[in-house]
């Protein structure tokens, strides 16, 4: 009997793994339409508070992105331990200045976005569902649908693109594949799949998302208590003045509101959000119109239940599996 290479292996139980998700995808999205066609949200909207900060928590975080990033970068050249190219388009970056630099940059956000949290609960008391953090079990079940409703359109789109379009760029991605060097895999790995999608999914969904929902629903200060079930599954009470103390879900309503012209959250800040999440991708081939539709679904997971969990277990499931296929077909030595 003949035995089967490691790739083969590899292979088949990938093979299994597509197959199942594209079955699963079907699935989830046959739900999803039949909830639409029904009137109703494909998952259910949570009541929130608007989000107390403006653009200038948008303006800090891409300050504090960029100075910090920059700062990293310059101290490492001047200590020696990066070298980057003067002209980047006729001597490439080595694999080992690339990983520093992309260790420098993972550091840089997350130091950022900790600073970004800091400033937004001290400047405006931001609880940690205004900054998305609070998890429930069904964050994480929104999150798992995503996965797989979201993973396998994206993938086939991307697969489209590349065959019809423009083959798909990724600067680290082919540095391993021609090196060979599995030494770099795990830092470059972690940055990947760990601290993007944690500083991107932050910025772009909590931060950027949260502030225009905010904006398009009146502000904090023009929140109301609102008649429904909130997270927990308790009423919420109009007739109550002090319904919407202690953490009870809350809306923005206009003065003079009442329950029958509730505003729900609009969906014009996920177009906005997604827009500059794929212009912040620009480069690597098709990849930008791949992850606008994305940042759709994941705009779409945070408008739903106003938390990051969901959003990040898609980011993170789709790193995790391009990084997953990068690495054994380097180890390998063979494409897939």
């Amino acid at each position: 009997m003949e035995t089967m290479s490691p790739l083969e292996i590899f292979s088949a139980v990938f093979g299994l793994f597509v197959l199942a998700m594209i079955v699963a995808s079907l699935i989830a999205w046959s739900v999803a339409l039949r909830r639409l066609w029904q009137g109703d949200d494909i998952l259910p909207l949570e009541n929130r508070r608007p989000v107390g900060w403006g653009v200038d928590g948008v303006i800090v975080a891409l300050g504090l992105v960029v100075l910090l990033a920059n700062a990293a970068s310059f101290i490492a050249q001047r200590a020696g331990w990066l070298e980057l190219p003067k002209d980047p388009q006729t001597t490439p970056i080595s694999l080992s200045d690339m990983s520093t630099l992309l260790s420098l940059e993972g550091g840089s956000r997350i130091v950022a976005c900790g600073l970004l949290v800091v400033w937004l609960v001290a400047l405006y008391r931001s609880s940690a569902i205004d900054l998305g953090f609070a998890v429930r079990r069904s964050h994480l079940v929104a999150g798992v649908l995503g996965v797989v409703a979201l993973l396998p359109p994206i993938y086939l789109l991307q697969a489209l693109l590349t065959v019809w379009w423009v083959e798909y760029e990724h600067p680290v991605l082919e540095l391993l594949q021609e090196s060979g060097d599995p030494m770099y895999l795990l830092p470059m790995a972690l940055v990947a799949v760990v601290v993007a999608p944690l500083t991107e999914e932050f910025l772009f969904r909590v931060v950027l998302q949260g502030w225009l929902e905010s904006k398009a629903m009146g502000g904090p200060e023009n929140a109301f208590p609102v008649a429904g079930p909130s997270p927990g599954g308790d009423q919420v009470d109009f007739a109550d003045p002090a319904a919407g103390e202690g953490g009870a879900p809350i809306v923005a309503m206009p003065t003079g509101a009442t329950p029958d012209d509730v505003r729900r959250v609009p969906y014009w800040p996920i177009l906005v959000s997604s827009l500059f999440f794929a212009l912040a991708h620009l480069g690597h081939g098709p990849a930008p119109v791949t992850l606008f539709f994305l940042a759709l679904g994941l705009g779409y997971l945070y408008r739903q239940t106003h938390s990051i969990w969901p959003s990040l277990l898609v980011h993170f499931s789709l790193n995790a599996i391009t990084m997953i296929v990068a690495a054994v077909s380097m180890i390998v030595g063979e494409g897939l």
